[in-house]
């Protein structure tokens, strides 16, 4: 059995950094092509009402308050992004789009670099294949990379955080000699990813820190009462021994690796509120929830179909990449990686119960249900990362180095005897049924000119019709108040979340941009 070692610690610990390097780049070269390639859809997206931030912000500094007013709604991540494009635009020549398509298809290949802690060239294959199926499996490259809207960015620098904070804390130190001491490393890489992840979007930090909570809980299953029935206290015992929840003193471990970079994100976004609204509150965020509050119907309507939706339910958007990876699970099992999968889920299910109280809880129109990507793709990205990450009997520390070397090794107690016949059968139903449910859609993404799917609102659609007119006569810094806020934009909403897009899409010639 090798010995577990720590981030980086010793030279043959993992995979070449040059070959991880190359990887990298060749990934995010392949992302870019798939996404840019006879592709018209959302050239341009929120890139017209973020691309001048950092301009504005520039001069609102510098004393011109006339400026403060004129910086966006949106988060400071998409100022740092607008600070690239005001540099890309003075030394290249390229287009801002293709720019952003750029920023974008390398931002979705950074997991990849994941793949240092990784021994063994066939492995090391392996994973980075695993990971390019996962996404081409999706329509995330042909409908998120080529656009303004940065959640693509803001899903692939949290599901880094997820996979290496909570692999460093769930290392099991030596039980004789005391605590797992974290690296300067560890500190400076975690901080830095929650720092970046969560200027992308203001609640991250609410949500990170409701899943630390809800992570300290024990969760007791339907199987643990039925064995507590004839065995009470020995059930109990192998359940919380076995449940991939913290144990005492990680707590203190994801308060290190987590919570610098949580509070320097929240005084970043406070500093920026205070220079646009002079107000430590998100106010344009606030404004529009408060004049477009949703009945409770709606919301519940909001919940189902944000699951359900043909127009961009997570089933139908990450159908595929799930059956991909249940799939992968049936031929070589589930790696250690369980906390880290188990904090992922939480996260995507409270930010879909938070979406579905929006008024606007699929991004407007746009088909793939855009504001849960960020959530999904830290779902995939530790799945991914727990099926093809290092393989050692014993919980190995991701960044974390134990005070007094190897972690000592121990039975892995979730990999019991085989399964029975039964369990691969229900697994292989639910990957056909995902297969049939997704594959139309993902086919659609790969069309010449999928555009109709995104038509905004829903094609045909008598309310959506109706709404686009009254949105045409009135003037648009009164939409939110008079258009958005009303019934008629929530039937137009359900009409969207019913529309099938796949028996509407037809291949057409790339539009002129």
């Amino acid at each position: 059995m090798r010995r577990a070692s720590g981030f980086g610690e010793r030279p043959g610990s993992g995979a070449s950094v040059t070959v991880v390097l190359l990887l990298y780049v060749l990934t995010g070269l392949i992302f870019y092509v798939v996404a840019t390639t006879r592709n018209g859809l959302f050239p341009t997206g929120d890139l017209l009402v973020w691309m001048g931030d950092f301009g504005s912000l520039a001069h609102c500094l510098a004393g011109h308050s006339q400026s403060c007013g004129e910086i966006s709604k949106f988060p400071l991540g998409y100022t740092f992004n607008s600070a690239l494009l005001a540099l890309a635009a003075k030394l290249t020549t390229l287009p801002l789009p293709d720019f952003v398509a750029t920023l974008n298809s390398f931002a979705l290949a950074l997991p990849i670099l994941l793949l240092r802690s990784i021994q063994g060239g066939r492995a090391l294959l392996t994973a980075w294949a695993l990971y390019l199926v996962v996404w081409i499996l999706t329509p995330i490259p042909r409908f998120y990379l080529f656009t303004g809207s940065l959640e693509v960015q803001a899903g692939a620098l949290i599901g880094m955080a997820f996979v290496l904070t909570f692999g460093a804390i769930q290392a099991k130190p030596k039980p004789t000699n005391g605590k797992l001491r974290s690296t300067t490393g560890s500190l400076l890489v975690c901080n830095g990813l929650w720092f970046l992840a969560c200027l992308y979007k203001d609640t991250s930090v609410l949500t990170v820190a409701v899943v630390g909570l809800l992570l300290l809980l024990p969760k007791p299953s339907l199987g643990q009462w039925r064995r507590a029935g004839r065995h009470p206290h020995a059930a109990l015992q192998a359940e919380a021994a076995s449940a991939p929840r913290l144990r005492p003193g990680q707590p203190q471990g994801l308060l290190w690796l987590s919570l610098p970079g949580l509070v320097g994100a929240s005084l970043c976004s406070i500093g920026l509120n205070l220079v646009r609204y002079h107000t430590i509150l998100p106010e344009a965020y606030l404004h529009e929830a408060k004049i477009t509050s949703t009945p409770v119907l709606f919301r519940l309507q909001s919940l189902l179909w944000s699951l359900y939706s043909p127009n961009g339910g997570i089933l139908v958007f990450w159908g595929l990449a799930i059956a991909a990876l249940l799939l992968w699970t049936i031929w070589f099992g589930v790696g250690p990686s369980r906390l880290a999968i188990k904090a992922a889920c939480l996260w995507a299910s409270i930010s879909l119960i938070g979406l579905s109280q929006w008024w606007n809880p699929f991004g407007w129109a746009s088909w793939g249900n855009r504001l849960m990507v960020p959530a999904m793709m830290v779902v995939v990205i530790c799945l991914w990362h727990g099926l093809t990450g290092p393989w050692d009997d014993q919980i190995r520390p991701v960044l974390g180095r134990p005070r007094t070397g190897a972690i000592p090794t121990q039975p892995n107690k979730h990999q019991k005897e085989s399964p029975l016949p039964k369990f691969y059968l229900q697994r292989l139903a639910i990957v056909v049924l995902l297969i049939i449910i997704s594959a139309p859609y993902v086919a659609l993404g790969y069309q010449t000119n999928p555009s109709q799917a995104v038509n905004t609102p829903a094609p045909n659609a008598p309310h959506c019709t109706t709404m686009m007119t009254l949105l045409s006569a009135i003037p648009l810094e009164k939409h939110l108040e008079l258009v958005y806020s009303s019934a008629l934009y929530r039937q137009c909403a359900l009409e969207s979340f019913q529309h099938n897009p796949s028996t509407h899409a037809k291949a057409e010639p790339k539009p002129a941009l």
